[in-house]
């Protein structure tokens, strides 16, 4: 019986809740329709703004067609045109050493540079000159016994001709032999003697110098080493695209040298004497050799000092109706952003027939008094308005 009075118990606790429940879900319902019919009767408005476009400021050049020669620079190192390693043809004691035989010392062609001893040698060309005199009286002898030989032949009348060896032919080409050996001994001993005093090969600056007074050189020896100061040359590389715009005949194409010596800028005139051929593969380059002319009436830098770095620049092929473009103006797709008259944005495909440092020269795509775009623009649509702020012409 107790568990029937429990039982009876637990479902009327559960028909309670349940009633509360339902209360709970009807006042939440009536409360919010409540909240919804306030809000439909006092709406909020928004507020209304004007929606503002945003037009990119830009800085644009005017460009202009114009005929165009293409300035090709490059740099190099001065080198000379000839250089020298001075060897001793003979061997001796040295017995004279210029004063100016010292790196940087300037000697003219034919001047005295060393000297060796010459005694033994002026010994050696006196016994040749004495072996000559000998060789001279055998063949005169050899000759006067072939002519007697010939006179007895004749009395004797043996045969109708008289043999070689009776006329002595043999001895007297052995006679003229000698001579002729004992000659070239004479002048040999004469180029040994010359040999013992070096002389300067031309105009040139010595780079250094191998030998001192009092010591010996032996044949071969080393003496110094000079370089031709009449003239210098430039080694000056070339990317493929810069010999692309030199004249077809590249050869004798001027040139001009320039560098800075104690602050001060000097030139130099040259023009191109060879071109070494073939191409670099690492660089990608090819070598152009420049020959410098000397400056007329002028003492110091008349020529630049062998090592001096330099700039060179040479006049290119002359280009017609192009315009020059400022660089930071193309695009990567080879296009440019131009501004019409009406301010807003084109954007233009142009044909760029060469790059330079700052400019790029253009041949297709632009005309005279297009107003170009130089600086850059985020998100360009072709049509946009933009808003100049700077407006000018190219130097």
């Amino acid at each position: 019986m107790e568990n029937t009075i429990q039982t009876e118990k637990r479902e009327g606790a559960s028909k309670v809740g349940a009633v509360f429940m339902g209360l709970i879900a009807v006042v939440v319902i009536a409360v919010g329709v409540g909240i919804m019919m306030v809000m439909v009767k006092n709406p909020v408005e928004a507020t209304k703004e004007e929606r503002r476009e945003l037009i990119p400021r830009v800085e644009t050049v005017t460009v202009d067609e114009i005929n165009y020669t293409v300035q090709i620079a490059t740099q190099g190192q001065v080198l000379p045109v000839t250089q020298t390693q001075i060897i001793s043809e003979v061997g001796g004691s040295v017995t004279y050493v210029s004063d100016k035989l010292k790196a940087g010392g300037a000697f003219t062609k034919g001047e005295e540079m060393v000297r060796l001893e010459q005694a033994d040698y002026e010994a050696t060309l006196a016994n040749a000159k004495a072996q000559v005199a000998d060789a001279k009286l055998n063949l005169a002898q050899e000759e006067a016994r072939a002519e007697q030989a010939l006179r007895e032949w004749k009395k004797l009348g043996r045969g109708e001709q008289a043999s070689d060896l009776v006329l002595r032919k043999p001895q007297i080409e052995s006679a003229k032999a000698r001579l002729e050996s004992s000659e070239a001994a004479v002048n040999k001993a004469v180029r040994d003697l010359e040999r013992t005093v070096t002389r300067a090969p031309y105009d040139c600056i010595v780079e250094s110098a191998n030998i001192d007074e009092g010591g010996y050189v032996a044949p071969g020896g080393r003496i110094a080493e000079v370089y031709a100061s009449q003239k210098m040359e430039l080694r000056l590389p070339l990317s493929l695209e810069d010999v692309g715009f030199l004249p077809e005949e590249f050869k004798g194409a001027e040139a001009t040298v320039r560098a800075v010596i104690g602050g001060k800028p000097v030139t130099w005139q040259g023009k191109i004497v060879r071109s070494e051929g073939g191409v670099d593969r690492e660089t990608m380059t090819m070598m152009m050799v420049v020959e410098v002319v000397p400056k007329q009436g002028e003492q110091r830098f008349a020529l630049p000092p062998k090592g001096l770095f330099v700039n060179g620049e040479f006049q290119g092929e002359k280009l017609e109706g192009v315009v020059r473009v400022p660089r930071q103006a193309l695009t990567g797709e080879g296009k440019v952003y131009v501004m019409g008259d009406d301010n807003t944005l084109r954007i233009v495909a142009v044909e760029v027939e060469r790059t330079e440092r700052d400019y790029v020269i253009v041949t297709k795509g632009l005309k005279q008094g297009d107003q170009v775009i130089t600086s850059p623009i985020e998100l360009p649509v072709e049509g946009m308005k933009v808003e100049p702020v700077k407006q000018k012409g190219l130097k």
